[in-house]
């Protein structure tokens, strides 16, 4: 049997078989910007699936693969789902996104390196003494 040099949707490789070209794309990029899921449900010591578990009876269901996509910025998260595991983690939502649960000084940290970029303030000007009244 021949094989075809063109398959349409597909790219000739030279061998036997034609590769989609979906499989040749490069990669997306990722959906959010940095966080800290991961860090914090392998700082409480819990498993993908006991965390999907323990959330999906607040969302109605969740599974632990869209826990792992979310953790590797493959899904978007949503509001209510940084909430759950807020709770399940005991903190609040935005040191889930911010802060690493082994630092307690990561969150002062990123606050001062913001600080260091930004201008100095102006000296401030002396104060004239106030004249007694009476």
């Amino acid at each position: 049997m021949q094989v075809k040099p063109f398959v349409h949707g597909a790219i000739w490789t030279g061998y036997s078989r034609p590769v989609h070209s979906a499989y040749m794309m490069r990669k997306p990029e990722p959906i959010h910007g940095p966080h800290k899921l991961k860090e914090w449900r392998l700082f409480r010591d819990l498993t993908l699936e006991q965390v999907a578990e323990a959330i999906g009876r607040d969302l109605g269901g969740f599974t632990h693969a869209s826990l792992s996509r979310i953790e590797n910025r493959k899904q978007p998260y949503s509001q209510p789902i940084l909430e759950a595991l807020a709770r399940l983690y005991r903190t609040d939502v935005a040191s889930l996104l911010s802060r690493s649960p082994g630092d307690p000084g990561a969150v002062w940290s990123s606050w001062e390196a913001e600080r260091a970029e930004l201008p100095a303030p102006p000296p401030a000007k002396s104060a004239k003494p106030l004249k007694n009244r009476r």
